[in-house]
């Protein structure tokens, strides 16, 4: 064989050698591609809600520093008892304190919780063109790794839950909706409990709703009962 025809088969072989390792290389890298987890495209704010009479102040301040620090997310706080101020500013942060009139306090804790996220939603024009969603948090908590348990939420979801709930309870640490959605569900609440109005609202709508996974807490909170909830 001639020196051109020898090259020739070489290159052939060699040919034949490496593509089935180009595929099989491939493969992998496609197979990694389709398992990697995908970010959700939606866009949230965090509504932390508190009463900041001085026993809670730290508290309070710990957990708002570390949504700040922890998290990629614009932070909005409401207080309600008129006193808080805060000795910090951060380009994220938007803080709203109002003396929530007493007048209105011969109803449930979760009415005037409701009535603070109304105010809110008005004070810091949160509307359904500036995000897509608005989580509200008890200010007692700090959720570690929040951007991971939402990166799956799907566009277009109306409204986000916890996963602990029951045919007539669903709790409401935290929850998500569309903002035009959460200021008239919250306004309707009537005189009932948070977890019941929630649980009436999913039972009576048709909304497109994503149910978190178990939210993991990493500092042990007594709630008013002292009871301590190990997640959210």
């Amino acid at each position: 064989m001639k020196l051109g025809q020898h090259i020739f088969f070489y290159c052939i072989l060699i040919i034949l050698l490496i593509r089935p390792l180009m595929l099989f290389l491939s493969s992998l890298s496609t197979s990694h591609t389709m398992d990697a987890p995908t970010k959700s495209t939606m866009t949230f704010a965090i509504l932390l809600t508190s009463y900041m009479e001085e026993s809670r102040r730290e508290m309070y301040n710990t957990n708002i520093m570390r949504w700040l620090n922890e998290s990629p997310f614009d932070i909005y706080v409401v207080d309600s008892s008129g006193l808080g101020t805060f000795h910090f500013s951060h380009p994220r942060l938007q803080f709203f304190s109002f003396l929530q009139k007493q007048c209105i306090a011969q109803v449930t804790q979760s009415v005037l919780e409701a009535d603070s996220i109304v105010r809110a939603l008005e004070n810091f024009a949160l509307s359904d063109s500036n995000c897509d969603l608005v989580f509200k948090v008890t200010g007692k908590y700090f959720i570690p790794d929040f951007l991971h348990h939402t990166k799956d939420i799907p566009k277009g979801t109306e409204a986000v839950f916890q996963s602990i709930f029951s045919q007539s309870w669903q709790n409401s640490e935290c929850f998500g909706m569309k903002p035009s959605l959460m200021k008239s569900s919250m306004s309707m609440i009537g005189r009932v409990l948070m977890e019941e109005h929630l649980s009436e609202l999913l039972k009576q709508n048709k909304w497109q709703i994503f149910r978190l996974e178990p939210l993991p807490l990493d500092r042990k909170i007594p709630r008013n009962d002292g009871s301590i909830l190990p997640h959210l």
